[in-house]
């Protein structure tokens, strides 16, 4: 079940008595938020922090240490390194875990898609037997530094390529079903669709019903424009395109949306590149665990709006994880 919940209330006594809390460093302000207003008197905190992540977020970094009270621990990552990335989670989540005496908590806000994904399949493996709550902050505005009609979140792509612990299951015979989940950007989306010039193609975008908010909707449709643009524009006639909608509020509805995508097109080999809310992320990551054959992608950004990225929203949306394999069983 998805609770949303005022960030007010988090400083009451967390319903399954955290003892570990995991967030990512950030230049968004929504890092703080609910570590912030989290009781942390036997609460031990975990920082991820990116090597490369800039003035603004050692700024954040700072204040999350001074709000952990000495008891943090900060775990340097390369974003560029995905495996580096898997082992550190590792060597620092393997030992912790079974010491863990009440439930851990993650914020999954400020994590890229693909280190959040990573660190779903880390869990998997290790089976922990505590149990695990995962948080998301929404955000007021995006691009808080220009007006509605000029927002951007990300300028650049990287090297595009398959996330670590998600190979998907490929073969010869059959052709590719590329699934994107429109955000709130469309370069990227455009560079994954170029690279993998797919026989199908299904083009996600929220449900105005399960969105993050009524202005969210808006601004990720008019994305989803952009993107059905540039594929009018360029697509093969040997692609089939459709379009459907997805939770951006519930990862366990994200999941069942993928889930039927690839059982409905199972003569296909399925790539899913997921980049709109972290919470049909997780859902995305929940799905390909559950069915091994679908592959996700990921596409690194060269460039972030530091300076306006986001704006907290005042609530937060909390939902116990439980890996895939676990719940189907």
């Amino acid at each position: 079940m998805i609770r949303q919940i005022p960030l007010s209330d988090f400083g009451k006594p967390f319903p399954d008595d955290v003892s570990l809390f995991i967030g990512m460093v950030s230049f968004e302000d929504r890092c703080l938020s609910i570590l912030e207003n989290l009781q942390l008197e036997s609460v031990q905190v975990l920082l991820l922090r990116n090597i490369d992540c800039g003035s603004i977020a050692d700024k954040n970094l700072n204040r999350m240490i001074e709000m952990s009270r000495g008891k943090n621990t900060v775990v340097d990552l390369d974003i560029n390194t995905p495996t580096s990335t898997a082992d550190a989670f590792a060597k620092f989540l393997a030992p912790l875990l079974p010491a863990i005496t009440g439930s851990v908590l993650v914020d999954t806000t400020t994590f890229t898609h693909e280190q959040l994904l990573i660190l779903l399949r880390i869990f998997e493996l290790l089976k922990p037997c505590c149990k695990i709550f995962m948080g998301y902050t929404g955000a007021e505005r995006y691009s808080t530094n220009t007006d509605k009609e000029n927002v951007w979140l990300t300028r650049g792509v990287g090297q595009i390529r398959s996330v670590l612990g998600y190979p998907g299951r490929f073969s010869p015979s059959k052709k590719l079903h590329l699934v994107v989940i429109v955000g709130f950007e469309h370069e990227r989306v455009a560079a994954v669709i170029e690279q993998f010039e797919p026989a199908r193609l299904t083009i996600i975008y929220g449900d105005p019903k399960k969105s993050v908010s009524s202005e969210h909707f808006e601004t990720n449709k008019h994305f989803f424009e952009k993107v059905w643009s540039f594929v009018e524009r360029t697509k093969s006639t040997q692609t089939a395109v459709e379009t459907c909608y997805i939770s951006c509020v519930d990862p366990f509805e994200a999941k069942e949306t993928i889930l039927k995508l690839a059982t409905d097109n199972n003569d296909f080999n399925v790539v899913v590149c997921p980049m709109n809310t972290k919470l049909s992320t997780v859902g995305a990551g929940l799905a390909s665990m559950q069915n091994e054959s679908i592959q996700i992608a990921y596409a690194p950004a060269i460039e972030y709006n530091e300076e306006g990225y986001s704006s907290p929203a005042n609530t937060a949306r909390v939902f116990q994880y439980v890996a895939s394999r676990t719940a189907s069983e």
